[in-house]
């Protein structure tokens, strides 16, 4: 259980870390959009690349965080400047990071596809998990907030979720032309950013808080049923795109089954399947007669219970040994 412990000289200091506030302001926000550039730079050269270590570094640089649990201090103290100033930098943060993602996009070889980008596509469809995952995290970054014995926590928190690459990610598949799979990723940040207010404020009260600046923890109820809806908002996509995904993982086990068995008595080997809403996609190599397949279709069809189309991609396989004379040295 968190002890509601904290005393006027932590308020300070959080205060201090989180807010952006003279004589230290401007300074500090030059410091904040020269890091998310650095950072939205490093993310995006990842993405593009499809590299996990440059986007792990991208998390740890960037500073998103800082002004987003600004603003769930300002809701616990309750102070509506505050909670208004720190809004407006995580906007002009979300904003240039959209445009870095954006702009580097467009310097891209013409023909290049981001959806072969695993880094990329990764981001495109958030999960309930995914949320699950951003609310400990939250919770995570607020307690190490409200305590100095385990701020080294913090960087560990930055990794574990995921702020500037899935905005990033947007201004690529922006900059693309695939729409749908940009609102997905910017979905992701918003369950991020929501999970983050939600466990935050909650960590945050139950450290003591509101009770440290003289506030009871009910007078932030308002705002905190205010960050309930906008999270139970954002949960209907992703429990909708949750439930896709089982189901598709799900029909793709049952067509592996089919599909196996179909091959069983042959040299071929089954390479992928793939189920994508109502294309059943079957990769096939090998050599030799192929069984009758109007069964397996039939199974496959009465298992997914849809109209689907079913393309079967096959590759001959054709093995040749190269024998080669040994020279007079051997």
């Amino acid at each position: 259980m968190l002890a509601a412990t904290m005393t006027p000289e932590d308020v300070v200091r959080i205060e201090r870390t989180l807010f952006f506030e003279p004589p230290q302001m401007r300074s500090r926000l030059v410091r904040f959009g020269m890091l998310i550039l650095f950072a939205s730079v490093i993310a995006t050269g990842g993405l593009l690349s499809d590299s996990v270590a440059s986007v792990i570094g991208a998390m740890i640089v960037a500073p998103l965080m800082t002004p987003i649990m600004g603003m769930v201090v300002a809701v616990v103290i309750g102070s509506g400047s505050r909670f208004a100033r720190s809004a407006i930098i995580v906007l002009a943060g979300i904003v240039l990071s959209i445009a870095v993602g954006w702009l580097m996009a467009t310097f891209m070889p013409h023909g290049w596809d981001p959806t072969t980008s695993d880094q990329i596509m990764d981001r495109t469809s958030p999960r309930l998990l995914d949320l699950v995952i951003a609310l400990a995290s939250g919770g995570a970054g607020a307690y190490a907030l409200s305590r100095v014995d385990v701020a080294d926590a913090l960087p560990g928190v930055a990794i574990a979720i995921s702020l500037v690459p899935p905005l990033n990610t947007t201004g690529v598949l922006l900059a693309a032309g695939y729409g749908d799979l940009a609102t997905g990723a910017f979905v992701l940040f918003l369950a991020n950013m929501g999970a983050i207010l939600l466990a935050g404020t909650i960590a945050f009260i139950a450290t003591g808080l509101a009770t440290a600046v003289g506030r009871r923890a009910g007078e932030a109820r308002s705002a905190l049923i205010g960050i309930l809806v906008f999270v139970a908002i954002i949960i209907i996509p992703l429990r909708a795109n949750s439930t896709y995904l089982w189901l598709e993982a799900t029909r793709e086990e049952e067509a592996l089954a089919i599909v196996r068995d179909w091959l069983e008595p042959t040299d071929w080997d089954i390479y992928e399947i793939r189920v994508d809403g109502d294309e059943v996609t079957i990769l096939i190599g090998g050599e030799g007669e192929l069984p009758p397949a109007e069964d397996a279709v039939q199974k496959v069809m009465d298992t997914i219970q849809d109209d689907i189309t079913i393309v079967v991609r096959m590759v001959n396989v054709h093995e040749r040994t190269i024998e080669t004379t040994p020279s007079p040295g051997d």
